[in-house]
């Protein structure tokens, strides 16, 4: 009896290791050479503006992998849902906002583009700003600064969960701000410690922001149309990030990279206006 009862809880543990270690495959294969991007400037004559392209490329493949994952993936997950849809269905990318999530998506689609798309700065740009801001002359530094904007955010959906969904918006919010400000300021006078722990202190904010938006169009969502909002969210996401990308890597040339961090961050905060101004209107 036990082992009928602990069955599907054996398949769900399964299914959650099978995704924790595609989704940690994926991104360490793709953080392995963030620290390395000195030498390969060096090596291969690359400009920082062809450093950053190449994050503007893996975030076009991230958006074709995506779609295809739902396919492949698939098979080997629980089955959440007792309605059954057709792979061709299943394939297909959402690109039309339901009715029932227009009211938050808009806000929520800002957050995830605000927290990406200035996280894609340490993903592309980390290693040039390391050689140049700090005198690094190894690759710890762009690693560092790489991890600590990446991992801490793990920190703020517990932070999240434990407050309202309103105040983890507008905390992670000013928590973003805050951290960016003296990101900035610390890059541009090159004192590694207080960025290295204000990058930190980025990151969690970011997951704040991540978590708190996943709640709110998951709590307006059908449980059913799950699966679906957050291929849309995370399409959103990583499309309004290849713009910010984009726009760093055009002036990463002509610009220092603290202009390019505080370009980045005012381009990546702009998609949080509508957000607002939605949730605003309806008040």
């Amino acid at each position: 009896m036990t082992e009928i009862c602990d069955a599907p809880n054996a398949k769900d543990l399964r299914s959650a290791i099978i995704a924790a270690c595609a989704m940690l495959l994926a991104f360490a294969a793709v953080a392995v050479p963030v620290p390395l991007y000195a030498e390969y400037k060096i090596a291969l004559g690359l400009t920082d503006a062809g450093i950053s392209l190449t994050m503007v490329s893996y975030l076009t493949g991230v958006l074709i992998v995506l779609m295809m994952l739902n396919a492949i993936l698939l098979p080997l997950a629980q089955e959440t849902v007792t309605q059954r849809i057709t792979i061709r269905k299943a394939i297909k990318p959402l690109v039309r906002i339901p009715k029932n999530l227009r009211p938050v998506f808009p806000l929520a689609a800002g957050c995830y583009i605000a927290a990406w798309g200035t996280g894609v700065f340490f993903q592309s740009l980390s290693t040039p700003a390391a050689v140049t801001y700090f005198q690094s002359t190894d690759p710890l530094i762009p690693a560092l600064m790489f991890a600590l904007a990446m991992a801490p955010s793990a920190l703020g959906g517990p932070m999240s969960a434990r407050t309202t969904t309103r105040f983890a918006v507008y905390g992670g919010t000013a928590l973003l701000c805050i951290s960016y400000a003296i990101l900035w300021v610390t890059l541009t006078k090159g004192i590694t410690v207080p960025f290295l722990i204000a990058d930190g202190v980025f990151s969690v904010s970011t997951g704040i922001l991540l978590s708190a938006s996943m709640h709110m169009l998951i709590s307006y969502s059908d449980p059913a149309d799950s699966a679906s909002v957050v291929s849309l969210i995370n399409f959103t996401g990583y499309v309004g990030s290849t713009a910010v990308s984009i726009a760093m890597s055009t002036i990463a040339n002509t610009l220092a990279l603290s202009t390019v961090l505080m370009v980045g961050f005012v381009i990546s905060m702009v998609f949080m206006i509508p957000g607002f101004a939605t949730k605003a209107l309806r008040k």
